[in-house]
């Protein structure tokens, strides 16, 4: 008997709201959330204001028409479709979530279809309830980047641990700064304040081809051969290497073709674009720049905020590692 009376109330309150339509109507113009009534033919019986606004429809584009006939992206209708006939067909709530683009704005939206039975249970509506999660898709994203940069430092922090010459240094940054960055190149120069040069560790691939045309191209450009080989740069005459090499922060070139700063006859042999420098500084002494970017065809590609500040608390790791290989060579001399 409690049974049967808490739902004959239940069903009087819902006939008061019904009947009250614009009550209802003005109630859920202040929700957040959007909501959307299918019936079963899959077509909207109704649609709040919220989320008329939300799809950028008018209200005689969304009533009688089906999800799927919606002027919408094609990865947005078809998981909502699947769900929603799914929801017709067992009678079961499901949840999801989508990706809108209004005015270019990447917007992301969690929803839920609840099924509305008639007395024999048998589905006569599904009620679309969707809310605006952007902000928190957001600092998920932040989280998730922060797990994979501090992943990244902890494997450089150990492996630049065990580096004891200058290459090691480069094979433990290289593949990390392909994965975390994108960049191919990644190279090591030394700074010898006192020559006004840096010593660039050949290291293969397009710094070495770089290397020897600058070679051929000015006598100026000279190799050390030992244990490991270094290519002589002069910074007397270069504008780019000087402000790079006195740098504080992490220094980005977005295109060397362009830049005033860079000396267009060595870019034209070398074919540089992109070029970011790293200083490494140990108790505020300089020690070198390693160095990354990308090569003719591979075309511009600048670091984001979010990569520069990995870069700058990777210097530190890397700063140690480069002055203990700098200390073991001068033990062994």
């Amino acid at each position: 008997m409690a049974r049967e009376e808490e739902y004959k109330n239940k069903k009087e309150q819902l006939g008061f709201l019904y009947s009250k339509k614009g009550l209802l109507e003005q109630i859920l113009s202040f929700s957040k959330d959007h909501i959307y009534v299918f019936d079963k033919d899959r077509r909207i019986v109704y649609v709040s204001i919220s989320g008329i606004l939300t799809l950028g429809l008018s209200f005689e584009e969304l009533i009688g028409k089906k999800w799927n006939d919606l002027n919408l992206k094609k990865d947005v209708k078809e998981p909502f479709d699947q769900r929603l006939n799914a929801v017709f067909l067992t009678g079961k709530p499901l949840t999801g979530e989508t990706v809108f683009y209004p005015d270019d704005l990447e917007k992301y939206y969690e929803y839920v279809l609840s099924p509305v039975k008639d007395e024999k249970g048998n589905v006569e509506l599904v009620i679309a309830i969707s809310r605006d999660i952007t902000d928190r898709k957001r600092v998920e994203q932040i989280l998730q980047e922060n797990d994979l940069y501090n992943s990244s430092l902890l494997r450089l922090y150990r492996s630049l641990g065990q580096a004891t010459t200058y290459t090691q240094i480069i094979e433990a940054l290289r593949p990390e700064i392909k994965k975390m960055l994108g960049y191919e190149s990644v190279y090591l120069q030394l700074v010898q304040e006192k020559e006004n040069q840096l010593l660039l560790l050949d290291a293969g691939g397009p710094v070495e081809e770089a290397a020897k045309k600058m070679m051929k191209m000015d006598p100026r450009f000279q190799t050390i051969i030992g244990k490991e080989k270094f290519l002589i740069i002069p910074m007397a005459d270069d504008p780019y290497l000087q402000e790079a090499s006195h740098a504080k922060h992490v220094h980005v070139i977005a295109d060397a073709q362009t830049h005033p700063l860079t000396n267009k006859e060595v870019v034209k042999v070398t074919k540089n674009r992109t070029i970011v420098a790293v200083p490494l500084i140990l108790a505020e002494k300089k020690l070198g720049l390693f160095v990354m970017g990308t090569f003719g065809n591979e075309g511009v590609k600048v670091p984001n905020n979010r990569q520069i500040d990995y870069l700058e608390t990777l210097a530190n790791h890397v700063a140690v590692a480069l002055d203990r290989v700098r200390f073991l060579a001068e033990c062994k001399r």
